[in-house]
């Protein structure tokens, strides 16, 4: 088991065992990004989508700065999924610091999710680069159509009425609250946050 065997292997075409030994090095040393790489690039090769997902992905779990993973998902899902393929894509462009870009792809992502878990987690990040953006109108109605899902995380909730603080509409603050505690969300910050 080595990574020279793993490299000659490649060279002479026979990807299969290039990939199996590639796998066995990274069941060694799991945290190796240069292993995951090698063995996306060569499930790519194999034409095996799954796998090529599942080792970008868990390159962008250890370093969710890796530019290349993104761009290489993207490429994955351009003509088979739009909305992984904008959503990746607007990742990406949020770490470019493109939140304009990134909130267009955001959107597109949206019209372009089949599951309602999708929808909810596109809406969380989308209303979070309006607010980046000073786009406070358009926040607020994207943190309102997620709540009214009734599947809003708590954090949903504290954002929109941080954002109801800021611009001063403090009893739309405290209605935004009392109504996370109606909708089941009862826990010590909240609590906090509406005692203050």
């Amino acid at each position: 088991m080595s990574i020279e065997l793993a490299e000659k292997y490649e060279e002479q075409e026979d990807y299969e065992k290039a990939f199996n030994e590639y796998k066995q090095l990274l069941d060694a040393k799991p945290s190796s990004i240069d292993l995951m790489q090698r063995l996306a690039h060569v499930a790519c090769i194999l034409n095996r989508q799954d796998d090529v997902e599942h080792y970008f992905t868990k390159i962008l779990e250890k370093d969710p700065k890796n530019e290349l993973a993104y761009e290489k998902l993207m490429d994955l899902f351009f003509d088979s999924d739009k909305f992984k393929y904008y959503s990746y894509r607007g990742n990406l462009h949020v770490l470019q610091g493109k939140l304009q870009q990134a909130s267009g792809d955001f959107k597109k992502a949206l019209d372009k999710a089949y599951e309602d878990s999708q929808r909810n987690m596109t809406r969380f990040v989308l209303a979070g680069i309006y607010n980046q953006l000073n786009k406070t109108n358009q926040a607020i109605d994207e943190y309102l159509r997620l709540i009214d899902t009734q599947e809003a995380p708590l954090e949903t909730y504290l954002l929109l009425s941080e954002i109801y603080v800021k611009e001063g509409i403090l009893s739309s603050a405290v209605e935004i609250l009392e109504r996370a505690i109606k909708d089941g969300h009862e826990d010590k910050v909240l609590k906090e946050t509406l005692a203050n």
